[in-house]
C-alpha cells in the first residue's frame, strides 16, 4: 500500500500520497486483526519516517481536520446524559467524544518501535504547533497517551555502572540536566564504588534513560 514512498516523489504527487497515507490510518483504526495491524502500523511509521518536515506539517494538519470526533454524535451523547444521569450514558458520551487519533496513537505503540516513534513525532508536532496553533488537539491527544504509558507506576529504576554499556553511559553523559555531566572522567567520578547513580526505564525503550 506505501511502496510508492520508498522512493523520490515529485511536489504533484503528495497530494495523493497523502491521501493514502490517511487512508492507511482509517484503515488501521478499524482493522480487527492484530497481525494485519500491526503491519498497517509498521507502513504508516515508515511512510511518515521517509517524509519531509513539510510533508509531516500536511500529515498533522490531517489528523487536526479529519481526525476529530462527530459533533453531532457528541451533543446527542450529552443531552442524553444529562437527563438520565445514568452512568451507561456517561460511558457512552466519553466513548463518542474520543477523538480517533487517540485510537490511531494507541495501535501505532502496539508495533514494538511504536512508542519511541510516537515520541519523535510529538517532537516533530512540537515544532509544528509553534507555528500552527489549530494542531493543539493533535499534541493534546498525545501528550495524555504519553503521560499515562509513561506513568512513574510503569518505569523501572535501575542502578547504572561504569560496566554498563557504552552507549547508555553516552545518554546520561548528554541528557543529564540536574546535575551536568563535563565527560567522561567526571562521569567515572560519579560512578566511584562509594556512589551510586540509578536511572528510569521505560519498557518500551529498556536502552534510554528517562
Amino acid at each position: 500500500m506505501f511502496e510508492r514512498f520508498r522512493s523520490g516523489r515529485s511536489q504533484g504527487q503528495d497530494e495523493r500520497v497523502l491521501k493514502t497515507l490517511v487512508s492507511g490510518c482509517e484503515r488501521l483504526i478499524g482493522e480487527a486483526g492484530e497481525s494485519v495491524g500491526l503491519g498497517i502500523a509498521r507502513e504508516i511509521l515508515q511512510a511518515y519516517s521517509a517524509s519531509s518536515p513539510e510533508f509531516k506539517n500536511r500529515f498533522f494538519k490531517a489528523l487536526a481536520e479529519g481526525f476529530n470526533p462527530d459533533p453531532g454524535l457528541v451533543e446527542q451523547s450529552a443531552k442524553r446524559y444529562a437527563k438520565s444521569q445514568d452512568p451507561k450514558d456517561l460511558i457512552q458520551m466519553v466513548a463518542d467524544a474520543q477523538p480517533p487519533r487517540q485510537e490511531l496513537f494507541r495501535r501505532i505503540n502496539r508495533v514494538p518501535e511504536g512508542c519511541a516513534a510516537l515520541l519523535k513525532m510529538r517532537e516533530s508536532l512540537l515544532q509544528s504547533l509553534s507555528k500552527d496553533p489549530s494542531l493543539k488537539a493533535v499534541d493534546s491527544d498525545l501528550e495524555h497517551l504519553l503521560a499515562s504509558w509513561f506513568n512513574p507506576g510503569f518505569l523501572r529504576l535501575d542502578q547504572v555502572s561504569w560496566e554498563s554499556p557504552a552507549g547508555l553511559l553516552e545518554q546520561i553523559i548528554q541528557h543529564e540536566a540536574v546535575h551536568e555531566i563535563d565527560g567522561w572522567a567526571d562521569l567515572r567520578r560519579r560512578l566511584e564504588p562509594d556512589r551510586r547513580l540509578f536511572a528510569f526505564f521505560h519498557p518500551a525503550l529498556p536502552k534510554e534513560p528517562l
